[in-house]
């Protein structure tokens, strides 16, 4: 796939999974509120960066003891990479990586086009 130079082209989503040893209510609760708190997740950095379209952490119905966090950047690939060696980022890799149980998964996806997106947002913007 042709990741392309431009930032304006290229959205990258990244996807961490979580696995609980059980689907502890407790146990969940307790690493979401960590997870809201650590510089990467709150909006000091990540939201308040331009380039990241969106943070939403997600639970799976099919595998209850899984979360899932993903993150949309406007941003080459090449950015991305020099953005995760910045001090909040290594912050937020030394916070996490203790709370997983299985290794960090991370995909790297591109938009298949603007044609294919539905959002409201969008559709209220052309209004």
């Amino acid at each position: 796939m042709d990741w392309g130079s431009d930032a304006h082209d290229v959205n990258v989503t990244q996807k961490c999974v979580r696995s609980f040893n059980s689907p502890n209510w407790q146990q969940r609760k307790s690493w979401l509120t960590k997870l809201s708190s650590l510089p990467f997740a709150g909006k000091d950095n990540t939201t308040a960066n331009k380039e990241c379209e969106f943070f939403e952490v997600y639970t799976s119905p099919s595998e209850p003891g899984v979360l899932s966090w993903v993150e949309d950047w406007n941003a080459s690939v090449e950015w991305l990479l020099e953005e995760h060696k910045k001090d909040y980022f290594k912050k937020y890799i030394t916070a996490t990586e203790p709370m997983f149980l299985k290794p960090r998964e991370t995909k790297l996806l591109q938009r298949a086009g603007l044609h294919l997106l539905v959002s409201r947002v969008a559709s209220t913007n052309k209004a």
